[in-house]
C-alpha cells in the first residue's frame, strides 16, 4: 500500500471547503444584523479571509487520484 502525499488533496476537500466559506458568507450578514454577533463579527470575517486562502493554497495542491 503507498502512503498518502500530504501535498496531495482529496478531490472532494476543496468542495467542502468551498461550502463552509459560502455558508459562513451567507449567516454572517444575517446575525450580524440581528446583533447577534457583537465582537465575534471581526473573528468571523478573519475566518472568511483564512478559508479563502486555505482554498486557494488546496487548488494549488496536485489532486489524488481515485481507485484504478
Amino acid at each position: 500500500m503507498r502512503g498518502r502525499d500530504s501535498r496531495s488533496v482529496e478531490p472532494d476537500v476543496i468542495e467542502r471547503l468551498q461550502h463552509i466559506q459560502d455558508s459562513i458568507v451567507t449567516l454572517l450578514p444575517r446575525l450580524m444584523a440581528r446583533g447577534q454577533m457583537g465582537d465575534r463579527s471581526v473573528y468571523m470575517k478573519k475566518v472568511v479571509e483564512r478559508l479563502g486562502g486555505v482554498i486557494a493554497r488546496a487548488e494549488a495542491r496536485p489532486r489524488l487520484r481515485g481507485p484504478s
